[in-house]
């Protein structure tokens, strides 16, 4: 997701995409507790339309969640007070109660757009001054790296390639590894003790470790001073653990950036954790983030991996990447002319040309709103629910949108509530905010019985906002009289 829940925490290229919204039409009750729930309201930015360029500091953490509301279930019991959730086909509304909630226009300042990157998991920005990349990717001058030709249509090193040979200055734990055996498969996982990320998938590659044994070896390549990695691993890792404890595989210093400059900057890849899978026969079978290197690495073991695949993927995503820096460039002064002809004609361009991607439908959807065209944005949202079905997250944020930050009498609250139930059928009907968006949707449908039914349940369940949670009910409750 997109997010934007989508991603790589590659800041620069992979920052989730949010809709920031501009305030929401009600009656006077609303208005009233508009300012008290200010709070919630800002949780539910479905990203950040981010920054065109981001410098990240080599001792900050560079985390980015892919969204700032998290609809995890909790463990309170369901209540049984309202309703419960129906699949969406069966979703009715039902008839509007007898005070007619008409919603006020509010002048409120439209969001400022700018182009999001793309979406992955978590990674932080390498910064970029600390890469020199020679013309021919050469290693420092104690030993020459050998240039590298990729095949690939980008130029790029990339999967079906041969791997290129680790020159490591200094070796820590597990064994140590002079050329790629044909026994074997290689995880070579580029990491940095600062970046809080790559300390978050630490454990999860020492468990695969631990699981596959000598079928695997995993190899954490990091360009910081041995000496700097060897007081990481005093550092904590967990309540009476330290990370030596904690990391089950080999840890190598690529002090000199020889590795890096082979791996990282041949790939055309800017963030960490990066990981790079080689294959029995010595070729690159994959380049990912390492929260997601269960599949094919398990593919890859049993020999169902489709390299060719794999590749075509990649190049697919390396061509989106261009044509996505290509258009944020010029996405600035669209906006800054308000020339939305021309933004929405060139985002419809690139949403034919990668279907499957929501980036473009994102940002096509906001450059709507700042433009006024309210009534257009009804088919892309509804794109985009049907995209993110099984999301509860993006769901909820939609229906939001249409419910709570969209002016005018033409809203298609049946969209919304379509949303808005989805998700807390997925989330069972546990996570608070989802629940806050079903009675806000019934709310300006004019339904307050449904309303409070449903704030009623979001009251009950812990949660961040529970307090703006019971002052909304209240609201709704007053609003009934």
């Amino acid at each position: 997701m997109l997010t934007l829940r989508s991603s790589y925490c590659w800041l620069l290229l992979m920052a989730p995409i949010a809709i920031v919204g501009c305030g929401g039409p009600s009656q006077s009750a609303l208005d009233k507790a508009s300012s008290e729930t200010a709070g919630l309201a800002s949780s539910r930015k479905l990203a950040e339309i981010s920054v065109p360029e981001v410098d990240v500091d080599a001792n900050d953490e560079g985390h980015v969640d892919s969204y700032d509301v998290q609809l995890a279930p909790s463990e309170s019991k369901r209540p049984t007070s309202a309703p419960q959730a129906e699949a969406p086909a069966a979703a009715k509304v039902p008839p509007a109660a007898s005070v007619a909630l008409k919603p006020v226009a509010q002048k409120t300042p439209a969001p400022e757009i700018k182009v999001p990157p793309t979406l992955s998991p978590p990674t932080a920005i390498e910064p970029p001054a600390a890469i020199q990349a020679p013309a021919a990717l050469q290693a420092p001058a104690k030993k020459s790296a050998p240039t590298l030709k990729p095949a690939s249509q980008s130029g790029l090193l990339t999967i079906g390639d041969r791997a290129p040979e680790l020159e490591i200055d200094t070796w820590f734990k597990g064994p140590e590894v002079g050329s790629f055996e044909d026994t074997k498969v290689y995880v070579v996982e580029f990491w940095a003790s600062w970046c809080g990320p790559c300390k978050m998938n630490m454990p999860h590659l020492s468990k695969l470790q631990q699981q596959l044994g000598d079928k695997v070896q995993f190899i954490g390549v990091s360009d910081e001073p041995a000496q700097k990695i060897t007081s990481f691993f005093e550092t904590e890792a967990a309540p009476g653990k330290t990370w030596d404890d904690v990391l089950q595989y080999t840890i190598a210093a690529d002090s000199n950036k020889s590795t890096k400059l082979r791996y990282m900057q041949a790939a055309g890849e800017r963030g960490i954790p990066c990981a790079f899978i080689v294959g029995r026969d010595g070729m690159i079978q994959w380049i990912g983030h390492p929260a997601q290197i269960d599949r094919p690495l398990s593919a890859i073991l049993e020999g169902d991996w489709d390299v060719a695949a794999a590749r075509t993927s990649r190049e697919k995503a390396k061509r989106y990447e261009i044509a996505f820096t290509a258009l944020r460039t010029r996405m600035g002064g669209w906006i800054k002319d308000e020339d939305y002809a021309s933004a929405i004609g060139a985002l419809d361009a690139m949403a034919v040309e990668f279907p499957d991607r929501n980036e473009p439908l994102m940002i096509k959807l906001e450059v709507l709103r700042k433009a006024g065209q309210f009534a257009d944005t009804y088919p892309v949202i509804d794109q985009l629910v049907q995209r993110q079905w099984g999301d509860p997250n993006m769901l909820s944020q939609l229906a939001w949108l249409i419910a709570a930050e969209t002016k005018g009498d033409d809203r298609d609250l049946d969209l919304a509530l379509k949303a808005a139930m989805r998700s807390v059928e997925l989330t069972n009907q546990k996570a608070p905010i989802a629940l806050d968006t079903v009675a806000r949707v019934y709310f300006e449908q004019g339904n307050t019985t449904e309303a409070i039914a449903w704030q009623t349940k979001a009251t009950e369940l812990p949660g961040k906002f529970q307090e703006e949670m019971v002052k909304t009910l209240e609201m709704y409750q007053q609003a009934a009289k």
